[in-house]
Formats: C-alpha cells, structure tokens, sequence
C-alpha cells in the first residue's frame, strides 16, 4: 500500500524548470542512486523530498547532513552500533539506513564524508547490507540512496578527496538544480508564491508594486531560492502595510543606477495597481512608448566618425553604446526587463544577458 505525500510545490515555469521537473519524474521510478548537485540555496532538499514523493516507496524518507556531525559520530549515525560498541553506548542503536529502510536516505553535503567512511558507504551499497558499529551480524536493507552537494566532486577526486569509485557510484543519474540567476523568468512567481505563504501565515494579505517587482526581477539573487524566500519574510516583517513598496526594498537589493536614481530624486508608486502573491498573469501589453527617437539614432549611426591617426578601441565603443542603451530602456520602463526588452526588440533573456555583461544586476558596491 502506497502513502500519500502532500508535495511542496517546484515552482516555476521557465524551460530549465520545466526540463528539471520532467527529469525528476523519469528518475524517481529508477532504483538507481541519485546525485544532486547545485549551488547552495538552489533548493536541493525540496528536490530530494520530490524524488521520494515520486518513487512510490513506502518507507519513509531519511535525512543526514555529513557536514554537520563530527567524524568520529558519523559512522554510528549511518550505520547504527550495538551495546558496548563504544563509550557511551548503553544499547543497540538503528542507524539511519535501517531508518530508511523501504524508503530513501538523503546524505547531504556527502562531499564532507571522510574518505574512510566512503569506503564503508561503498560496500552497502555493493552489498546492501549494513554492519552496525560494534557489530558482527551483516543486515539487509532497502534503501534508495539520494546524494546531494554544492561542492566539485569531479575537482575533489582530481585532488584526492574523495574516492573516485564512490564518485561514479552515486552518479548513476546526476540531477543539476539550476541557479536562480539562470532562470530568471521564475523569479516572479517564486517571489510571489513565498508572499501567499507569508499572508496565510500573518492572516494578511501582502501584495507587492509594479516598480517593486521589476526591481526584484533585475537583481541576480546570488543566494538563490533561499535568498529570496528570506527576503520575503524580512519586508513582510519590515513594511509597514500590507503593499510591498518600492522604499521598503533595502538598497543592496537594488541595481546600482535605479539605487542612484532613488537616493537622489526618489521615485513614486502608483499603490492602487499591485500584484498579490500567487501564480502571475499575462504580461502587461500596455503600450510603453518611444525611449528614443529612431530615427534620429539611425542617422547617428549612419554618420562616418573621424578616427584618430592613433586609432580607436571600436568594441568598447560599442559596448558603451549599446550599455546606454540597455540603460536607457531600463530607466524609461521602471526597470521591468520584460518591457525593456520589448522595446528593444529582443529576447527577454538576451536583455538579461547583456545586464549581466555590464554588471547591471550586481549588488551595489561600497
């Protein structure tokens, strides 16, 4: 008999989610170890829980964090001990493979195991069996085994930190969880899902402004899904109403022009049109006029420059054009890179790309 797990929800639907999601579904009926990799924050636990929920394994779904007990604790905690196994050993104790048996054990941060116990990780998972600490008597298990790391396991065997036979052992499917400045186009509906958590919990109903938003879509979130869930709960702490507004964003939040442009002139918020926690709508296809006149630039571009008999550095002569540009679109738009982009007649995520080669997203410097 299966048993119904209630799933915390992936959400998103930019392409890599949508690809990471079908991927889970193909991998969580295989019985092969999983390995999850990703940056720290990337949501790397929810993906474990999901690959349990989807399995249809009926035992229960085990945590360990081997980066978070001492070296000398860990065997014990994996593997269990018996009576007299060491000091402090009153009685027989499980570990958690037979914590998870019928079920899935999680060994996070596996990247922090000490390479002696990476032998002994190895022979269960050769044997399936388990040899408590102390113990003489081999147990059967039946264990799905998910991995899960933000670390370079390929660059630690290179340097001989962790076992290379271990490695390949739990890459059989290897699962990437791709940062949130790679899926920018999730960053709304993330924002948005953690603000109806945050209402359902304060009994309020939060909801965010326009400019607010477009500004949360043009920082990078260095700290991933983790970042921005901490935020949320931080400006429905700090705000003093019940709209997310504009002045209630911290500056390091901020990209470095719209941070100037606030400090110096400030910026008004039109409060009466906000966007309320859950799924977002249609984009808005509101008409956001001409930032330049076209036909002006086009003549500009047509003049032929008097070049130095020195010469020029003509790539970063365009770089600065077309970062003026990009400044430019941003600025007319309240920094919705959605608009901005549209105006500028290209892709959403090609905008992105060229805020980040100009550093349009990065954290103000002091």
């Amino acid at each position: 008999m299966s048993i119904e797990r209630k799933a915390d929800p992936i959400v998103g639907a930019s392409s890599l989610t949508v690809e990471l999601k079908s991927l889970l579904g193909k991998f969580a009926v295989a019985e092969a170890p999983i390995l999850v990799l990703g940056e720290s924050g990337v949501g790397k636990e929810l993906i474990c829980k999901e690959v349990h929920r989807l399995s249809g394994r009926t035992g229960q779904l085990v945590f360990i964090n081997c980066g978070a007990i001492p070296d000398q604790l860990l065997e014990s905690e994996i593997f269990g001990h018996v009576k007299g196994a060491f000091t402090g050993a009153t009685c027989d104790r499980k570990g958690k493979f037979q914590l998870a048996d019928g079920g899935t054990l999680v060994l996070d941060e596996i990247g922090d195991m000490p390479l002696d116990l990476q032998v002994k990780l190895l022979r269960v998972m050769e044997e399936q069996k388990v040899q408590p600490v102390g113990g003489n008597e081999l147990l059967e298990t039946d264990v799905r085994l998910v991995a899960a790391t933000n670390k370079n396991l390929e660059g630690m065997v290179s340097e001989g930190r962790f076992r290379e036979d271990l490695f390949h052992r739990l890459n059989v499917l290897p699962v990437r969880v791709p940062p949130l400045r790679e899926r920018a186009d999730d960053i709304d509906k993330l924002l948005l899902h953690f603000l109806s958590i945050q209402s359902k919990s304060k009994s309020k109903t939060f909801s965010i402004s326009k400019k607010s938003l477009s500004a949360m879509l043009a920082y990078d979130w260095p700290g991933n899904v983790r970042e921005l869930s901490n935020f949320v709960q931080r400006i429905t702490v700090l705000t003093s109403g019940s709209v997310i507004r504009f002045s209630d964003i911290p500056e390091q939040f901020l990209p470095p022009p719209i941070a100037q442009l606030y400090a110096e002139n400030g910026i008004e918020e039109d409060l009466s049109d906000n966007v309320t926690g859950g799924d977002t709508g249609p984009e808005d296809e509101e008409d956001v006029g001409e930032i330049f006149d076209y036909e002006q630039i086009v003549e500009l571009s047509e003049v032929r420059p008097l070049i130095p008999a020195e010469g020029i550095d003509a790539p970063n002569v365009l770089n600065n054009i077309e970062r003026n540009l990009v400044i430019a679109a941003l600025d007319r738009c309240g920094w919705n890179v959605s608009k901005s982009a549209q105006i500028l007649g290209m892709p959403r995520t090609t905008l992105i790309q060229k805020m980040n080669k100009y550093n349009l997203n990065q954290k103000l410097k002091e």
